[in-house]
């Protein structure tokens, strides 16, 4: 079992997203404190909690739980459930609004959830670290009900790697956690140089970028050397993805833009928002509300549509790129640690532990 966290500052958009499944419905299996028949009213729901705290500026949280093929059979309504509510427990997501919903229009079953980062008694849910935390809870959770980890790289015991192989897992650890998050080129970088990688890229006679090598401890691995997962095409078409999960919850258009720290620097075109005004949307909230309480009040079964909430287009503002091409090799000598500090300061002056 793996997780997947996003947090936000919209409700209709994170809500249409995991309620729409390939055209068709996810099955909500679960929810408290919002209504579980309609999600216009839902939604008016989710914000009505989130405005006794104004100050929480990403009250949307959102996590994916997604399970092995192999643990289908298990996987019934109940049991994603049940074990969705112990990953929110031990995560700290508790004493809040919150919907489940099934999606089963992939091989291996998965569950959205959306939750209240402001809970019932007005304060703001945590979410530092949680990622780290989601990964060491994920693994136990996986342990206790004798789940699936998955294939592959996940298996290798890193603590019997030596040389470039301890690096090579070490690179993909690091990318493999840095691609959760991650919306472009800039903040992939960014994220890796934490960890004291480097990125750089192999271009064209146009400088044009098609592949990329990765460098730690002065030895250098192309991105599907990696991983056949880890090319220039797939990290890109993974950060496209991420980005367009943003766009279902927009945050402020600011947020989306490339900074001038960042110029030179390959990435995928920046977003601007446009809507509703406040007024217009405290007015759509205030009819949803309004008709959600009178359906309930008379029985009304909810399969009329109270009302459609439409988020704006979202247009894509392109960026030039810029990149250098990409240097060989990975042999550890004084010329080639002296030109990847003048090209990456950011990462050579700084050490870390290995994980």
């Amino acid at each position: 079992m793996i997780a997947k966290i996003s947090n936000g500052n919209n409700f209709s958009g994170i809500a249409e997203y995991v309620y729409q499944s390939k055209g068709e419905h996810a099955r909500i299996i679960a929810t408290e404190g919002v209504c579980d028949f309609n999600i216009e009213a839902m939604v008016a729901g989710f914000k009505l909690q989130a405005q006794m705290r104004p100050k929480c500026k990403e009250p949307v949280g959102h996590f994916a739980l997604s399970f092995s093929p192999k643990d289908a059979e298990r996987c019934t309504d109940e049991f994603m459930r049940d074990v969705a509510l112990e990953y929110m427990q031990r995560m700290g997501f508790t004493d809040t609004q919150y919907a489940m919903f099934r999606h089963t229009d992939r091989n291996h079953p998965h569950l959205h959830v959306v939750y209240n980062r402001v809970n019932n008694k007005r304060q703001e849910i945590s979410n530092r670290n949680d990622r780290k935390r989601s990964k060491r809870i994920c693994r136990q959770i996986t342990q206790k009900y004798g789940l699936h980890f998955g294939n592959g790289k996940e298996y290798v015991n890193r603590d019997r790697l030596k040389g470039a192989d301890k690096v090579k897992y070490a690179i993909y650890d690091a990318l493999k956690e840095a691609l959760t998050f991650s919306k472009n080129w800039a903040q992939l970088r960014s994220a890796l140089a934490d960890e004291q990688i480097a990125v750089s890229f192999r271009t064209g006679q146009d400088g044009t970028p098609y592949g990329v090598i990765f460098t730690m401890d002065d030895i250098s691995f192309g991105g599907s050397t990696i991983d056949k997962s880890m090319s220039y095409a797939k990290i890109s078409k993974a950060l496209a993805v991420n980005l367009a999960e943003t766009e279902r919850m927009p945050r402020s258009a600011a947020s989306h833009e490339t900074s001038p720290a960042e110029a030179g620097q390959h990435s995928v075109p920046a977003v601007k928002t446009s809507g509703y005004t406040q007024v217009q949307e405290d007015e759509i909230m205030q009819n949803i509300t309004d008709a959600a309480n009178n359906a309930e009040s008379s029985g009304d079964n909810g399969t009329a549509v109270i009302h459609t909430i439409a988020d704006a287009v979202l247009a894509a503002a392109s960026a030039e790129v810029h990149v250098s091409p990409a240097g060989g090799g990975g042999n550890n000598n004084d010329d080639r640690k002296k030109k990847r500090h003048e090209e990456h300061p950011a990462v050579a002056p700084r050490r870390r532990g290995r994980h």
